[in-house]
Parts: structure tokens; C-alpha cells; sequence
């Protein structure tokens, strides 16, 4: 049972990680720019203050409902 809930939690962050890159690659092309560049692009943008005040915003926003792998597996075609 615990190695299922621990697959289950890595297999939501894998989908999590995927999906954030996904969204970060349509603003950080990823030929332009290397790990390390992004790595600084990142660290510079989120110090901004004016940036600091939207991911607080962001944060204590309702977050949209989740759906985890578990809980797919019970879902047919059609639900989905």
C-alpha cells in the first residue's frame, strides 16, 4: 500500500514537473537559452517585487480542482 502512494505521489510530480516546464518553454524557448541562463532568468524575475506581489496573489488564490492519478485510474473514456 505505501509503495503505491509513493508511485502515486511521484507520478503527480513527474506530471506537475512536465506540465510547468510545458508552460515555461512558450516564454524560455528552450534553444535560446541554457539551464544555467534560465536558472538566473528565473532567480532575477522572481526577486521583482511587482512579481513577489502576484505570486502572493496567485498563492492565496482558490487553487482549480486537481485530478490525481489514483483517483483516473477509476475514470472511463467518456468521464475523462
Amino acid at each position: 500500500m505505501e509503495r503505491k502512494r509513493t508511485e502515486a505521489l511521484r507520478k503527480e510530480r513527474t506530471h506537475r514537473l512536465c506540465n510547468h516546464g510545458a508552460d515555461l518553454e512558450v516564454y524560455l524557448k528552450p534553444e535560446l537559452f541554457s539551464d544555467e541562463q534560465i536558472r538566473n532568468l528565473l532567480k532575477e524575475i522572481f526577486s521583482l517585487p511587482e512579481v513577489k506581489i502576484i505570486v502572493e496573489r496567485e498563492a492565496a488564490a482558490e487553487p482549480e480542482p486537481q485530478v490525481h492519478f489514483e483517483e483516473m485510474r477509476n475514470y472511463t473514456p467518456d468521464q475523462v
